[in-house]
C-alpha cells in the first residue's frame, strides 16, 4: 500500500495496492475513512507516477502515468467511485531522471518538478495546459513539492549546501524559509487542511558505542 490520499469529501482513502499473496499486479483502491474492506477503482499503470487530490469545492483527484519509455507524464482525473476521468495534462519526462508533483487544492494548476532541473518548478493551468515556469533562486535540490490550502503558494523540499530546507514559493518565485536541518536529505512538508500547520518528514541519525567484555 502507498500513495494514501484523503478523497476531496472526506468519505474515502485512495491507495494504490494490491491483495497478499497474488500477482505483482496493482489497483487503484477506495477505503472508507471508518475502516472496511476496500474495493478496487481501475487497475493501475505499470509506472505509476503517484497521486492527489483538490479540495471539496473542485472534488476530484488525478494519478500520474509513466509512458512512451519514460518519455512522457500523463496526469489523468479519476473519482473514488466513478473511476477514470479526462487526461489534465501531459509532460515531456526524462527516462533517467525523479518528478515530484501535486495539484492545488483549488484544482486549477498542478506544479511539478524535475529532478535535473534543480531549483525550477513548472505550474501548469488546468484545462489550458498553459505553463508557467518558476526559478527558486538560492537553493537547489528540489524533492518535493506540495500546494498550499489557498493554492496560492508551494512548500517545497530543497537543499543549500549541507544544510535541508523547506521553503514556502510564492507566485513569483520569492521565497520564505520555514525549516532548516543539517542534513543533506531533503525534507518534505505537507500543510493541514486549516492552513495552520505543516506536518513535515525528517530524519534522524544516531551514533551510538558499546563496550563488549569476555569476548
Amino acid at each position: 500500500m502507498r500513495s494514501g490520499r484523503v478523497s476531496p469529501d472526506g468519505q474515502w482513502i485512495t491507495f494504490l495496492g494490491g491483495p497478499k499473496k497474488t500477482s505483482n499486479k496493482l489497483a487503484v483502491y477506495r477505503v472508507s475513512v471508518n475502516g472496511g474492506t476496500p474495493e478496487p477503482i481501475f487497475d493501475a499503470p505499470e509506472n505509476w507516477g503517484e497521486s492527489s487530490c483538490t479540495n471539496r469545492a473542485a472534488n476530484f483527484c488525478a494519478y500520474g502515468e509513466f509512458v512512451n519509455d519514460g518519455q512522457e507524464l500523463l496526469i489523468t482525473e479519476f473519482d473514488p467511485l466513478k473511476g477514470k476521468g479526462k487526461q489534465l495534462a501531459q509532460v515531456a519526462t526524462h527516462p533517467q531522471d525523479l518528478y515530484f508533483w501535486d495539484l492545488a487544492p483549488d484544482g486549477s494548476q498542478i506544479a511539478i518538478a524535475d529532478s535535473s532541473n534543480s531549483n525550477e518548478v513548472s505550474f501548469i493551468k488546468i484545462p489550458t495546459n498553459e505553463t508557467r515556469k518558476v526559478t527558486i533562486t538560492g537553493y537547489d535540490n528540489i524533492a518535493s513539492v506540495r500546494f498550499s490550502n489557498d493554492s496560492q503558494s508551494i512548500f517545497s523540499g530543497v537543499l543549500k549546501g549541507n544544510d535541508a530546507w523547506i521553503v514556502r514559493v510564492g507566485r513569483d518565485g520569492g521565497t520564505s524559509p520555514v525549516m532548516r536541518e543539517h542534513f543533506s536529505a531533503p525534507l518534505w512538508g505537507l500543510i493541514s487542511p486549516d492552513g495552520r500547520h505543516l506536518a513535515i518528514r525528517s530524519y534522524d541519525k544516531e551514533a551510538n558505542a558499546w563496550t563488549l567484555e569476555d569476548f
